[in-house]
């Protein structure tokens, strides 16, 4: 604000001197409210100490001000300041009236800390000399000082936000309720710009102290320092230190914290898959409707779903991988579309139209992962596992009542995290938790939600599936000898002959799929390459004589992303100081103008 009663007084000015330059008169009624001046602004200062200790001050200022004779103002503007520091002054007007003791129209707003007093009637103008007598009230204006180890009333009498001048300025400190006792004896005057040094008479006679400059210009004030005696007066009570701003924030960071851990407890010991039947025993063979990919997602192992579920298809002889050395690593894979795909149930063709389009035998299709028009297929039938586990029942939310509870809990604390922020802004105070518990608590609030949210658990019948696919892990981990052995185990050993290479390679083939969702490939791989040893070599797999390859690729298949067309881009302080007292004390001679509380500005209107 000061800066634009600054510049608006620059304007008029050069609103006055252009008219003049080119020979013309200025018109009255281009001045600025601004242009005037102040012959002298006293003030009375009645410094006293109520019961409980604290700093009383009841202030009287009598401004005389030299208006132009023209109509241009009706009257002044006197801002205040609602704090020293961090303590509120608990302002409160008593009076404005004029040199005869007669009221005078006021209204009163408040504005940057400041409460800012319109004094005159919108229906006159004043004219001449005018003098303005304005009486007020205020608590907690005396601060203490670490490095003059004394309490001090550092106090700017006009302040530094005035744009006019004033031909002298004087205060006149009243000390009552017997506080002249406790003086240290260190008395201090400064005058000039905000942080000026300059010094400037200040004298006591008994019970009172008394200061005075003369020519002051815009922007400059006259501040005194009297010290007392440390703990003269009690500390002023500090916003900060109110329970609300000082232990609130940290009691909602320890609920947001609890509410965490809480919901951190309900997802490990509460929300938890079915048990199953406790044992596990060595399976060989997948279970009749259940795919790859389906397994894959009902053991959560997502990543492998699609190389598991290609290589289901591969060994099956209904497609065929080609590997092509030659090319760039992104298009190295290229699959064939074969003329066992007819065979394939409904419930997987969606994986083959998902990979090939159209199918028709002999279609060749590159696995690059800037194919978008795989990956679009792909996205389309993202949820499709997922919505078929939920479907089949294997995996179910349950039932409870708890994320509607923490997340309205947490909800209500991140909101009063932030409010309790908010009001702290607006009365300016500065305390270690606001910040960090509005931040907490807003993070934890979106953490907590999302932890909330009700998992898909494996029910007891999807627990059943889970351990069949957990019981073919521990086949296909066995050594060899073993395998054998649960291959002739009774019930079983009419349903594969282990002396029949072919027959074997069929079995170990048909379980490489699933060696892929457990991490398990590459002995897997090395296994099949024993028995292909000793048989001819794989026709589902070309490109390379080393089968370790499939590893490569299905690792490579793994990582691979591909993309998606994107979507389509959618339309469419103004009043000089404000009261904060100076970190050092100026009694002992080291402050400077306007350092202290009290001041503020004014100016016409």
């Amino acid at each position: 604000m000061r800066l634009r009663r600054a510049a608006a007084s620059a304007v008029s000015a050069l609103v006055l001197l252009v008219p003049l330059a080119i020979g013309g008169l200025a018109s009255n009624a281009a001045a600025s409210t601004q242009d005037f001046s102040f012959t002298s602004m006293s003030s009375d200062f009645f410094l006293g100490r109520d019961a409980g200790g604290n700093a009383t001050l009841r202030t009287v200022e009598t401004l005389v001000a030299e208006f132009p004779d023209f109509d241009q103002n009706h009257g002044i503007e006197r801002a205040i300041p609602d704090r020293y520091g961090e303590a509120r002054l608990e302002l409160a007007i008593v009076s404005v009236t004029d040199a005869a003791g007669n009221a005078v129209e006021y209204s009163t707003s408040h504005e940057d800390g400041f409460t800012v007093l319109r004094i005159g009637s919108a229906d006159a103008f004043v004219h001449g000399t005018v003098t303005y007598r304005i009486e007020y009230t205020q608590r907690n204006v005396v601060g203490s000082f670490a490095d003059t180890d004394a309490d001090e009333f550092y106090w700017d009498v006009n302040g530094t936000g005035w744009g006019q001048p004033f031909g002298s300025v004087s205060a006149t400190v009243h000390l009552e309720n017997g506080i002249a006792g406790s003086l240290t004896g260190n008395l201090a005057c400064y005058q000039g710009y905000e942080g000026s040094t300059d010094t400037c008479d200040i004298t006591r006679t008994g019970d009172t102290i008394r200061a005075s400059v003369s020519d002051l210009a815009p922007y400059q004030t006259m501040t005194i320092a009297i010290g007392f005696d440390r703990a003269t007066f009690v500390d002023p009570p500090l916003l900060k230190n109110n329970w609300l701003f000082a232990v609130l924030p940290w009691v909602l960071i320890a609920l947001t914290v609890a509410a965490f851990l809480f919901i951190i407890g309900v997802r490990v010991f509460l929300w938890r898959d079915a048990r199953g039947r406790g044992i596990i025993i060595p399976e060989y063979s997948s279970l009749p409707d259940v795919y790859p990919m389906l397994a894959a997602e009902l053991l959560g192992k997502t990543n492998a779903a699609l190389p598991a579920q290609i290589v289901r298809f591969a060994v099956a002889r209904i497609l065929a991988i080609r590997e092509h050395p030659a090319r760039p690593t992104d298009a190295r894979y290229e699959l064939e579309l074969l003329a066992g795909w007819p065979t394939v149930s409904h419930d997987e063709r969606w994986v083959l139209k998902v990979l090939f389009g159209k199918l028709a035998v002999g279609k060749r299709v590159t696995l690059n992962s800037s194919d978008t028009a795989i990956g679009d297929r792909f996205a389309s039938h993202t949820l499709d596992m997922l919505t078929e586990v939920r479907t089949r029942r294997w995996r179910a939310q349950p039932k409870s009542r708890i994320p509607r509870i923490v997340r309205w809990s947490t909800f209500g604390l991140a909101g009063a995290a932030v409010a309790l922020w908010f009001v702290s802004i607006g009365l300016d105070v500065e305390a270690p938790g606001l910040g960090p518990a509005a931040v907490v608590c807003v993070v934890g609030w979106v953490v907590v939600a999302s932890l909330a949210s009700r998992p898909y658990l494996i029910t007891d019948k999807g627990a059943v599936v889970r351990d069949h696919f957990f019981g073919m892990r521990d086949y296909i981990s066995l050594a060899e000898a073993d395998r054998i052995r649960v291959l002739q185990a009774p019930g079983t050993a009419e349903r594969v002959d282990v002396t029949d290479e072919s027959a074997v390679i069929k079995l170990y083939e048909k379980l490489l799929p699933y060696a892929m969702i457990f991490g398990l490939e590459r002995e897997w791989i090395a296994e099949l390459g024993r028995h292909y040893d000793v048989t001819e070599q794989p026709s589902w797999y070309s490109g390379s004589t080393d089968l370790a390859a499939v590893s490569v690729f299905t690792n490579s298949l793994a990582s691979t992303h591909f993309a998606t067309t994107p979507p389509p881009p959618s339309s469419s302080s103004s009043w000089g100081s404000s009261g904060g007292s100076s970190f050092s004390g100026g009694s002992s001679g080291g402050g400077f103008s306007g350092g202290g509380g009290g001041g503020g500005g004014g100016g016409g209107w």
